[in-house]
């Protein structure tokens, strides 16, 4: 096999809302030029993106590309630890391809707003005063 792949770290946390970016370097030992495409794998797929999403080698060159994680702000993703693996596929020869896994741990969060009280004023000495709260979170749950 002409094509070695490994990620900088095996485990990285993803906190939602923001990016986070995974380094994965690519070697190729072949002794032709080859071109790389990178396929995320996982949970993540859908909020996942390799940068380049292709590459050209020379024989004996290695290169970075890196992994950006974006998990939304909802609670479409939930929080804890899940597998991903990052399949960098030779266009010449599809079959020889590899798939460098990590760990990802997407953080849990909690966010409450509020909106200012909406007042209204009868007489003078009486009024009313209405105040509406929303609490979105995502955290899983502990058994103990």
């Amino acid at each position: 096999m002409s094509l070695t792949a490994s990620l900088d770290e095996s485990s990285v946390f993803a906190p939602p809302g923001e990016e986070t970016s995974l380094p994965l370097q690519v070697h190729n030992s072949g002794s032709t030029v080859e071109e790389y495409r990178f396929e995320v794998v996982g949970a993540c797929v859908a909020w996942a993106t390799v940068e380049p999403q292709l590459l050209a080698l020379y024989p004996g060159s290695s290169e970075t590309v890196s992994l950006k994680l974006r998990p939304p702000r909802d609670s479409s993703v939930p929080a804890g630890e899940t597998a991903f693996g990052i399949r960098v596929v030779p266009t010449s020869e599809p079959g020889e391809a590899v798939v460098p896994e990590g760990w990802l741990t997407v953080t849990p969060f909690t966010e409450v707003t509020r909106t200012p009280p909406y007042c209204t004023s009868r007489w003078r000495t009486s009024g009313t005063s209405t105040t509406t709260s929303s609490h979105r979170s995502w955290c899983p749950q502990v058994e103990g």
